[in-house]
C-alpha cells in the first residue's frame, strides 16, 4: 500500500488548527449571532482545495482510504442526482447537499492531506485548548450564558466544552493529570444543565479511567459499584427527557416537545413510502426543508405541528436520525455503516501500535455523535466538524505509530 512519508507539523497546519478552534468553537455561536454561519463551510473548503491541488500535483495516498472516499463521494453524488430526479423539493437540494457531504469531505481531507502533529505542536494547542476552556468558564460565571447570546442556546456551549475536552485529552501528554483536567473541562459543560452532557460526562469518565490498557472491564466491587451508580445517574437524569420528548409529547405546556416526536413518529412512514432510498435532499428534518418549506410536512400533516409549520419550523431540524429518513432504510444502513468502518480503523490501529489512549478517543467521539444525534444536528455543524477533524488526527497518529514513526 502505498502511504505518504511521515510529515512533520508544518505552521500552515498549526496555524489552521489554531482557526479552527477559536473560530469553530469559541466564537462560532457569537459570529452566528451576528448572522456569520459559514465558517465550518469555510474550514472545510480549504481542507478541500488544498487536497485537490496535491491530488493533482500526483501525490501518492493510501490506497484504501483514497478508494472510501471516492465510495463516500460517489454514494452522496447518487443522492444528489437521485433528488433532482425526484425534485421533490428542488430549491434545497444543492443547499441540503452540501450541508451533509461537509463532514465527509472533512474528515477524509484530513486524513488523505496526513495532518500529523509533532510534540512541540501539541504543547502549543494544548496550552490554548486550555485558556480557551477557562474563557468559556469566565464567560459563564461572568453571567452572559444567558445574556447577549455568547453561545446562543445551553445546547452549544455542552457541545463546545465536549470538543475542547475531547482535543485537551488527544493534544496534552497521555498522564493521569491531564486526564483529569480533561474531566474538569468537560464537567464545565454540566452548566448547561443538559441530560445529553450529564450522559456523555458519565460515559467520559467510565471509559477514560475505568478502562485500562487493554480495555477490559475490572468486575471488582469498587468497578461494579461505580457502574451501577453510573447507571443509575444516567437513568435518573433520562427518565424525564424520554417521558417529555417520546412519551407524552402533547401535555400541557409541553408544545415544544411535539415537533421532536412527531419527526421520530413520522420517520417510519417516509421510509416505507419511499423505499428504499427515501424521498432525498432538502425533504425532511433537515435546513434546507425549513427553508423552502417542503411539500413532504403537508402530506403527512406536520404543517399543523408546532415547530414544524410554515410560518414557524424552528424544531425542523432539531434533530439528526429524522434527517436520515431523507436516505431511506439504505441510508441509514450506509450511515451507520460508516461508523462501522471507522471503528474498525481504530481497532486495528489499536492492535498495531497498543495506544489505548488514541483508541479511547476515537470510540469517545463515536459514542457522543451516535448520542448527540438523537436530539440535535451535531454531525453537521460546527462542532461536529471539529470531532470530524480531531477523529482523523487520531487515526493518522495511530496509523504512524503502528509503523514505528515517531
Amino acid at each position: 500500500m502505498a502511504i505518504q512519508k511521515y510529515k512533520r507539523t508544518s505552521i500552515f497546519s498549526e496555524l489552521f488548527l489554531v482557526l479552527c478552534i477559536i473560530l469553530c468553537l469559541f466564537l462560532y455561536e457569537l459570529l452566528a449571532s451576528f448572522g456569520f454561519s459559514y465558517t465550518d463551510e469555510i474550514v472545510c473548503a480549504l481542507l478541500l482545495g488544498y487536497l485537490l491541488i496535491i491530488l493533482i500535483d500526483g501525490q501518492e495516498f493510501g490506497a484504501k482510504m483514497l478508494h472510501a472516499f471516492y465510495v463516500v463521494v460517489g454514494v452522496l453524488f447518487f443522492y444528489y442526482v437521485y433528488s433532482w430526479i425526484l425534485s421533490i423539493n428542488p430549491n434545497s437540494i444543492t443547499t441540503s447537499f452540501i450541508i451533509h457531504i461537509k463532514p465527509f469531505l472533512t474528515f477524509f481531507s484530513v486524513c488523505l492531506i496526513d495532518i500529523c502533529l509533532d510534540r512541540g505542536c501539541k504543547q502549543r494547542l494544548t496550552k490554548l485548548v486550555f485558556v480557551v476552556s477557562v474563557s468559556c468558564l469566565a464567560i459563564v460565571v461572568m453571567g452572559y450564558f444567558e445574556g447577549v447570546a455568547f453561545f446562543r442556546h445551553p445546547a452549544f456551549f455542552a457541545m463546545t466544552m465536549t470538543c475542547l475536552a475531547l482535543y485537551y485529552q488527544f493534544l496534552a501528554k497521555p498522564t493521569k493529570r491531564n486526564t483529569y483536567i480533561s474531566i474538569a473541562i468537560l464537567a464545565v459543560g454540566l452548566l448547561s444543565l443538559r441530560m445529553k452532557a450529564v450522559g456523555f460526562f458519565i460515559v467520559y469518565v467510565f471509559v477514560m479511567l475505568f478502562f485500562k490498557q487493554k480495555l477490559r472491564f475490572k468486575f471488582n466491587v469498587r468497578n461494579t459499584l461505580v457502574m451501577l451508580v453510573a447507571l443509575g445517574v444516567m437513568f435518573y437524569f433520562a427518565k424525564e427527557k424520554i417521558d417529555f420528548y417520546f412519551l407524552n409529547p402533547y401535555r400541557e405546556g409541553s408544545l415544544d416537545s411535539a415537533a421532536r416526536a412527531m419527526l421520530y413518529l413520522t420517520m417510519p412512514h417516509i421510509l416505507f413510502d419511499y423505499f428504499p432510498f427515501g424521498p432525498g435532499f432538502g425533504t425532511y428534518a433537515d435546513y434546507g426543508s425549513a427553508i423552502n418549506y417542503s411539500p413532504i410536512y403537508y402530506n403527512y400533516h406536520l404543517d399543523e405541528v408546532f415547530g414544524l409549520s410554515p410560518e414557524y419550523g424552528n424544531f425542523i431540524c432539531d434533530a439528526f436520525y429524522p434527517d436520515l429518513a431523507q436516505f431511506g432504510i439504505v441510508g441509514i444502513c450506509l450511515f451507520l455503516y460508516f461508523w462501522w468502518w471507522i471503528y474498525q480503523l481504530l481497532k486495528r490501529n489499536f492492535a498495531n501500535n497498543g495506544d489505548a489512549r488514541l483508541y479511547k478517543i476515537g470510540l469517545l467521539i463515536i459514542i457522543y455523535m451516535l448520542i448527540e444525534s438523537t436530539t440535535a444536528n451535531t454531525f453537521v455543524q460546527a462542532q461536529g466538524l471539529m470531532l470530524m477533524i480531531l477523529l482523523a488526527l487520531v487515526i493518522n497518529e495511530g496509523k504512524y505509530k503502528q509503523s514505528g514513526v515517531q
